[in-house]
């Protein structure tokens, strides 16, 4: 072919808007996937602030491992297959298999991509964790891009630390946040709040580390105090104002947020070493077993 026959297509460009497609059709096909277990199935929001920052197209669902069935193994791979999921992940979660109670599939929308993450979260009788001595795994994390699975990719361990008491638990929250600044100081007015109506040895707090990444953080799960998010507002507002979200932007989460269960926090340095905050909230059953109604 002769320089005037040489084709001049250039490959199209990818614009802002196609991009965002993209993003909503990764996410489309997990909850696609998800439904099609046709098992109970419980849904949960979250939200992650970091500086200037705010992710709010975050959620998870759980199932039981015991749901699935004789061939949970297989269903549980065969999503695994279909989201791209790396095949050393694979592997792993395939002899966890066995020693799981729940599996928990997630979404996480970034500024430039899309996060796949599959928790497993071990059979741990729960009435016996205040009464433990030693810290134990709890659970695993498998994540990955959604758009470069085999580039991208890590390991969590989520570390439980039992039958903490309130000071314990401000003392390690402390050694991951700075003690005199506002993320620790709502982390343990958060945690204070939860003490006065249960024990605080009943909370379930881990921390978490990825495999070498910079990562050092904490989740406590607070579900068990009953409180909803609207009790903790003032206490959100704060923190997003320690982000510099603007004030419109918290008005909008105040509006949109309605009368739902407060759940976890969790926070502290991400695998690049940045300091963030997240809130889990709306713990439900949203599909008893037929078709998946999707999100809720």
């Amino acid at each position: 072919m002769n320089q005037t026959e040489q084709s001049t297509d250039t490959p199209p460009q990818t614009t802002a808007a196609d991009h965002v497609a993209q993003k909503r059709e990764k996410e489309r096909l997990l909850v696609q996937l998800v439904g099609g277990l046709r098992v109970p199935t419980w849904f949960e929001r979250s939200c992650k602030v970091a500086d200037r920052k705010l992710f709010i197209n975050r959620f998870v669902y759980t199932v039981k491992r015991e749901d699935l069935g004789p061939d949970g193994e297989a269903k549980l791979l065969g999503v695994c297959e279909q989201l791209n999921m790396p095949e050393a992940q694979k592997a792993s979660l395939r002899e966890l298999f066995p020693r799981l109670a729940y599996i928990l599939f997630g979404y996480e929308e970034g500024e430039t991509s899309s996060v796949y993450k599959i928790y497993g979260e071990m059979l741990v009788d729960k009435k016996t964790i205040p009464f433990r001595r030693d810290p134990f795994i709890g659970a695993f994390g498998y994540k990955w891009d959604a758009f470069d699975p085999a580039a991208k990719h890590l390991v969590s361990e989520y570390t439980c630390h039992p039958g903490l008491s309130v000071d314990r638990l401000c003392e390690r929250i402390a050694a991951i946040y700075d003690p005199k600044g506002v993320p620790f100081d709502i982390s343990r007015s958060i945690i204070q709040c939860a003490a006065a109506k249960i024990n605080a040895q009943d909370l379930l707090y881990l921390e978490v580390s990825d495999n070498n990444t910079r990562r050092n953080s904490f989740d406590l799960n607070l579900y068990d105090a009953g409180y909803q998010l609207r009790d903790f507002y003032a206490l959100i507002f704060r923190l997003l104002r320690h982000y510099a979200i603007p004030p419109e932007v918290c008005e909008a989460l105040h509006t949109q947020a309605g009368a739902v269960k407060f759940g976890h926090i969790a926070g502290g340095t991400d695998r690049n070493g940045k300091d963030f905050f997240s809130i889990y909230c709306g713990h439900s059953l949203v599909n008893q077993g037929g078709e998946s109604t999707g999100r809720a």
